[in-house]
């Protein structure tokens, strides 16, 4: 065979060799391969991508555990009847009718019926307002502290 046919194995002929082909030398790689595998971590390193994706679910998970302690916070307050507003209901007792409506609803159950008419506990009153929006003749609003 002849060794410029490109089938024999004389100079610069033989299959393999030649640029591109895997000679080694460095230029066989695409022009774009360090791009493509410049976010690949050295040994023991965290991948820029998922480091990114660790610092962003580290911070959604803090705020998170923010919001379950205000969340938390609230109900304790609700349920020693600490929690306060600025506000306390009073009811207009000429148009209270006793039906009961507003006692169902307060969360701190500072709200009872006496002959009929809705009394409301100042010290355990949160000023919430949930009575007010409950009750049929407008007869409890929220009034300052």
């Amino acid at each position: 065979m002849n060794a410029g046919s490109g089938f024999g194995m004389g100079r610069g002929g033989g299959r393999g060799m030649g640029r591109g082909m895997g000679s080694g030398m460095g230029d066989t790689m695409p022009p774009n391969f360090a791009q493509q595998y410049s976010d690949i971590p050295a040994e023991g390193q965290v991948p820029v991508n998922e480091q990114r994706e660790i610092d962003m679910l580290q911070e959604q998970s803090e705020a998170l555990q923010a919001q379950i302690a205000q969340v938390n916070a609230r109900l304790q307050q609700l349920q020693q009847g600490t929690a306060s507003t600025g506000l306390i209901a009073v009811v207009a007792t000429d148009r209270c009718t006793g039906c009961g409506r507003c006692v169902s609803v307060c969360p701190t159950s500072a709200i009872v019926l006496e002959d009929r008419v809705a009394k409301i506990d100042q010290n355990r009153c949160t000023g919430c307002g949930q009575c007010v929006s409950v009750c049929p003749q407008k007869g409890i609003m929220l009034s300052a502290r």
